[in-house]
């Protein structure tokens, strides 16, 4: 009997640690939650680009977007160590998904102190090179839909509700569910 409590105990406290906290508010568009558990410095670093992006920029941008995008991490595989949180992730979001494009894995690390995320940050998997190719070739065929039936519209200057709007007609374009 006690060694079924020690096993819930410890089964409990695995799944409420910072990271896993960070992992579920994140994916789920928890703003307020988010800002209680992120450290005043926090950064959020891939390791595939030089981009850093900052506390602000993370709570107020990249968490709209992914909203939007209907973005998340599903957990693949979980590695603890202490103070870092490490993940094997796969990044699903509408826009790779209206593309059909295979959802890229990466590995997410999660560093804290004490009850605060200081950083995160993904680093590309085996699959990467493979990702970017497909993600490349199928970008451009919908880049050419886009100048092909609507010109006037530069991709870079639109909002990302609006880019999901002309993806779903380029879906239904090509009869692709």
């Amino acid at each position: 009997m006690l060694t079924i409590v020690i096993n819930y105990i410890t089964l409990s406290a695995q799944q409420n640690n910072t990271a896993d906290k960070f992992l579920s508010y994140l994916n789920n568009y928890q703003k307020k939650e988010l800002e209680s558990i992120l450290t005043p410095d926090f950064k959020f670093k891939r390791e595939f680009t030089s981009k850093i992006t900052d506390r602000n920029e993370f709570l107020n941008k990249y968490l709209e977007d992914s909203k939007t995008l209907d973005a998340k991490f599903q957990v693949i595989k979980k590695y603890d160590e202490k103070n870092q949180n490490n993940y094997l992730v796969e990044d699903q979001s509408l826009y790779m998904k209206l593309l059909d494009v295979k959802f890229p894995t990466w590995k997410m690390s999660i560093a804290t102190i004490g009850d605060k995320v200081s950083m995160v940050t993904l680093a590309p998997t085996e699959d990467y090179d493979n990702y970017i190719k497909e993600v490349g070739s199928k970008g451009q065929k919908f880049n050419s839909w886009m100048n092909k039936n609507h010109p006037e519209v530069n991709l870079a200057k639109t909002g990302l509700s609006q880019i999901l709007n002309y993806l779903y007609a380029y879906v239904d374009s090509l009869k692709i569910k």
